[in-house]
């Protein structure tokens, strides 16, 4: 079976998955519930599974089914008990405008498919951990021989799995599901803005949002930067979406959650997960749901407990010390991050801020936005957006004291902030959506 095939079979397969799962929320468009079952199929059904494999079970096709048959029960078991959905979703009807838009942005999609799926897998991480991973997975049925290493325990094994799965189906190279992980998000990026504004708006965000290069980029390689942008922001988004008075819109609160935790099911070093909890906490209060905000949070610690305490099992059976953790705030780390102030504010502006110029100027006009619309979920947005910076920034001096090297990986913290762009495309163009109607749109 050629890799075409295998990983169209088992991008079905994750959408059958989550499929039930789509009916807690009360969505409009078609789009979204596709994309939103294909990244729910296929971050949970593969957390499903490594829980199986940590009690003892094989990771193999028959335990595959079970945790997809567990998360299709749960999903319908949720749907009949709830019954959330009142109407059908539907393919929107397009102008002649918006199908130019439509047709343009397939094509691309389309097109970082057919390069992922040809281009053989060159970059490091991705053919010598991610993918050799999978490979290992698909031919053991274990985790034993990435047990063995800490190099190999670095970063979660979500994307492993999944290209395990390409693998054991006779795929050759599971490459191109990433440019379908990268079109389920836009699935549900054109869903959202079409909520929140209109099809052109939601039309010309997605075509923003593909057409930024390096973003296309990763659609095309087998790296964990896209997937982790795609769960990120996706959380980010159900998150600022609940209003008080929206019916069913808790439950949005609970998608962030999943969804903000599947992003630690991917990259767990990183401490963006943070923005998802001071996102949902705020949302908790300013919609007195306090309850369904603390479920939520509880679903990222949860998630990412999962993966840390076996890292740090794995490290303790090899006799090797776990990485320093941020309490390490000593006198000597303080002075250590004054000394290095200037090769600090260097290595920000090289890399952090000069790689993404426009994206923080855009932040700027949207204060406006702010005040002049009283819009509170462009004021969560912007919070994101400035947060992100902050905690970059803070973590760069914390990394400064730990690793003499740690400014010699400078396309590695681009790369982490990858997520910015879209977050900031996104926050634009709706601020330029209310910009054009009459009167406040507080949210």
């Amino acid at each position: 079976m050629n890799s075409f095939i295998a990983i169209i079979l088992t991008s079905l397969f994750f959408i059958l998955s989550g499929w039930y799962l789509t009916y807690l929320l009360p969505l409009e468009e078609r789009l979204e519930r596709v994309g939103l079952a294909f990244l729910l199929g296929s971050g949970l059904t593969t957390w499903l599974w490594f829980l199986g494999c940590r009690l003892g079970l094989p990771l193999n096709i028959p335990t595959l089914l079970v945790s997809a048959i567990i998360l299709v029960f749960t999903g319908y078991v949720l749907k009949e008990r709830f019954g959330f959905v009142r109407n059908k979703t539907t393919l929107a009807k397009l102008s002649k405008t918006e199908k130019y838009l439509a047709i343009t942005v397939v094509t691309l999609l389309i097109l970082a498919f057919l390069i992922g799926s040809y281009n053989p897998l060159t970059v490091w991480d991705s053919l010598a951990l991610y993918d050799f991973r999978g490979h290992a997975i698909a031919m053991n049925h274990s985790l034993k021989d990435i047990v063995d290493l800490p190099y190999y325990v670095s970063y979660p094994l979500m994307i492993s799995l999944v290209h395990s799965i390409v693998y054991m189906i006779a795929g050759v190279s599971a490459q191109g599901i990433h440019a379908i992980i990268f079109s389920a998000f836009i699935g549900i990026l054109y869903g959202r803005m079409q909520h929140w504004t209109n099809k052109t708006y939601a039309l010309i965000t997605c075509l923003l949002v593909i057409t930024q290069s390096e973003i296309f980029t990763h659609a095309t390689f087998a790296y964990t930067n896209l997937p982790y942008l795609v769960y990120l922001v996706s959380g980010l988004l159900y998150g600022v979406l609940g209003g008080k008075n929206k019916s069913n819109s808790q439950y949005f609160l609970i998608y962030s959650g999943l969804f903000i935790g599947l992003s630690t099911w991917i990259r767990s070093s990183e401490i963006f997960w943070i923005l998802g909890v001071m996102l949902i906490s705020w949302q908790g209060v300013r919609t007195k749901r306090l309850f369904t905000a603390v479920c939520s949070i509880a679903i990222i610690f949860l998630i990412r407990y999962s993966w840390s305490s076996f890292v740090i099992s794995v490290l303790l059976a090899i006799d090797q010390p776990d990485m320093p953790r941020i309490s390490r705030f000593t006198v000597e780390a303080f002075s250590m991050i004054i000394v290095n102030a200037l090769s600090i504010a260097k290595y920000a502006y090289w890399n952090i801020f000069l790689p993404y110029i426009g994206m923080w100027l855009l932040t700027i006009p949207m204060l406006g936005v702010v005040i002049v619309k009283r819009n509170v979920r462009v004021l969560m947005l912007v919070c994101a957006i400035a947060m992100t910076a902050c905690m970059t920034i803070v973590g760069i001096m914390i990394f400064s004291t730990y690793f003499r090297t740690w400014n010699q990986i400078g396309d590695s913290a681009r790369r982490m902030i990858l997520f910015v762009s879209p977050l900031t495309l996104i926050a634009s163009t709706y601020s330029l959506y209310l910009m054009g109607k009459r009167g406040n749109n507080e949210v």
